[in-house]
């Protein structure tokens, strides 16, 4: 049997929709008035977004005058920590489950989830993979995404995971290494500028072990690495806050904009009477 084709024209169906038609004189008085309160409107998104900006710069200077002052005991970053890159894993050994592949967006918000990864038989990763088995406290960077971002492992369904290629597992390579100063370390100006260079010239953008191998990083005592990373964690911390709080009230007023917007087209207020503040009060939006 023949299937008979359905004949759409989504601009005919756009033709009949209704649409308010104010006088010619009230639409100016819309446009003008709209015009001054997105202006005001998108100004002030504007200074929220300069302030986040100013405010995450402020932060890591803070968080690498913290790490720099150390720079006199600088040591090959290979004598502190250990770092091992993931497997390369073909998907033909990917499973409907089994043992973890942690993907890089698994690396979420300064911790190692499940989210997204893959499945390995547990057989052969016992076999293959057991040395990248991931343990509690791992720190995991990726070699091509963000430059120093690190993850912890703090998940107890996370451990005994794989990470898939791209992602260095790093650990302590002596007992009085204190790990979160190393986080800070991985998040400085001091380590992003030795990496940026060790990448000159090459075909890909990212990292290894091979590149980790010639960093150099400063080495204090433990008292010390344990002062530099409070500082640091506080540092981070007041930006993250910040961020979170700059971008909640950017999603407000781009959500007033718009219901402004809707509320003066749709004749809900008097425009030539508003002063726009106020005026999308019970507003659905």
């Amino acid at each position: 049997m023949r299937q008979r084709s359905v004949d759409f024209r989504p601009w005919e169906t756009f033709a009949r929709l209704p649409i308010p038609a104010p006088s010619l004189e009230e639409q100016r008085r819309i446009v003008d008035f709209l015009d001054a309160e997105t202006t005001r409107i998108d100004q002030l998104i504007h200074l929220y977004r300069r302030f986040n900006k100013l405010t995450a710069e402020r932060s890591q200077r803070v968080l690498d005058e913290a790490v720099e002052q150390w720079a006199g005991l600088q040591v090959p970053l290979r004598y502190i920590v250990r770092f091992r890159e993931g497997p390369g894993i073909m998907a033909t050994d990917f499973h409907p489950e089994g043992v973890p592949l942690i993907r890089i967006s698994g690396l979420k918000q300064g911790e190692v989830t499940l989210n997204g990864c893959n499945f390995l038989d547990p057989d052969k990763a016992a076999r293959q993979w057991s040395q990248f088995r991931l343990r509690m406290g791992d720190r995991l960077i990726s070699g091509s995404a963000t430059m120093g971002e690190v993850s912890v492992v703090r998940d107890p369904t996370v451990v005994g995971s794989v990470p898939y290629t791209g992602l260095i597992i790093l650990r302590p390579a002596q007992t009085d290494v204190n790990m979160e100063y190393m986080e800070a370390f991985l998040q400085s100006s001091l380590f992003s500028r030795q990496i940026d260079v060790l990448k000159t010239g090459a075909t890909m953008q990212h990292f290894g072990p091979t590149h980790l191998s010639q960093v150099r990083a400063p080495f204090p005592s433990p008292d010390a690495q344990r002062r530099t990373a409070v500082t640091a964690r506080e540092a981070l911390h007041h930006a993250s806050n910040c961020n979170k709080l700059i971008k909640r009230q950017v999603a407000l007023l781009s959500e007033r904009r718009q219901a402004l917007i809707t509320a003066a087209v749709t004749g809900q207020f008097d425009v030539s009477t508003a002063s726009g503040r106020n005026v999308t009060e019970g507003v659905a939006v």
